[in-house]
């Protein structure tokens, strides 16, 4: 049994049999993008290797603690997510659908974990945020539960954490944040899958630590990362510039894209926000997309494309 197989399998088996757990849910944002879902899971595994949430200010008895990565999209969603597919797809063995056993945020072994955490006065479930430090608007009301927040976008406290590792966006990746913490780590090595699902985000966000985006899309912190799972992982800068060109040939790939529905297309990156001001609170949707917006826009029409975007953000509202 593999590395990621065994950890699941354990995971999965603590959250069907044993309801005296303290759960620890480590998300990443709406938007399920390859950073997201691969850092959820390199933390919870790191968290679970570490034991750190036995800090008794956390209310976390070290022995009957589980961390749980989630991927905060749908099931069915998880489908559209390409990069992270494609990903997984070059090491089957290692970070192959046989080896993650994903939980998704509506699946149903989760549900009755993730209902805990509307009630305020509940104290075995907390969160951790990774790859976002703003909660979603339809899971605004997890705020307080928010224990640790580990991210690489602008950070302005709106959310409290006891821990919080948030140095800004000049950080490419939030999977090389991650990866500090195991390079860190002593006594410990981490494992191949683990290194692995790592450096696929940080290749992809940093386009492979391009020389020409150093302090606009990347830092020190990402090169270190990188060079620290190459390592570990045998490979050389060519390896990774292929990856990279296998991972962006596929992903902007408009013909493939362009067969979806436009309400796929619309929501395979998407997150939205709340944003608080003294005088009147603003929410905005965000849409990211690997092919050209033009290419969308002439495909499916102006009106049609509008329209859906308008949609978006109602069904947002009203969730």
């Amino acid at each position: 049994m593999g590395y990621l197989k065994e950890f699941y399998s354990n995971l999965l088996n603590k959250i069907e049999t044993d309801s005296e757990l303290l759960y620890n849910i480590v998300i990443g944002n709406t938007s399920a993008d390859l950073d997201s879902i691969c850092s959820s899971i390199a933390y919870a595994i790191y968290l679970s290797v570490t034991n750190s949430l036995s800090d008794p200010n956390m209310k976390f008895p070290e022995k009957k603690s589980i961390h749980i990565p989630v991927v905060n999209c749908s099931r069915r969603e998880l489908e559209l997510k390409i990069p992270f597919k494609l990903w997984t797809s070059f090491f089957p063995e290692k970070i192959g659908n046989e080896e993650l056993q994903l939980i998704c945020i509506d699946d149903y072994i989760i549900s009755k974990i993730l209902s805990k955490l509307n009630d305020e006065n509940d104290e075995s479930v907390f969160i951790s945020l990774v790859d976002h430090n703003i909660l979603d608007i339809k899971q605004i009301e997890w705020k307080s539960k928010v224990r640790r927040i580990i991210d690489h976008h602008q950070d302005n406290n709106e959310t409290q954490a006891v821990e919080r590792i948030s140095p800004g966006p000049l950080v490419g990746s939030c999977s090389s944040l991650i990866t500090q913490l195991w390079s860190n780590l002593q006594n410990f090595e981490i494992d191949t899958s683990v290194a692995l699902l790592l450096l696929g985000p940080i290749i992809k966000d940093t386009r492979c630590i391009s020389k020409d985006l150093y302090n606009k899309r990347w830092n020190k912190v990402d090169e270190e990362s990188f060079n620290f799972l190459i390592k570990k992982l045998h490979l050389n800068y060519q390896d990774c510039l292929k990856y990279l060109e296998l991972l962006y040939s596929e992903s902007n790939n408009s013909k493939l894209i362009l067969n979806l529905d436009i309400n796929d297309i619309l929501t395979m990156d998407y997150k939205c926000f709340s944003y608080y001001t003294s005088s009147y609170d603003i929410m905005v949707g965000y849409s990211s997309f690997e092919i050209k917006l033009v290419d969308i826009i002439d495909h499916f029409g102006y009106q049609q494309f509008l329209t859906k975007c308008v949609s978006l953000l109602f069904y947002s509202i009203k969730l």
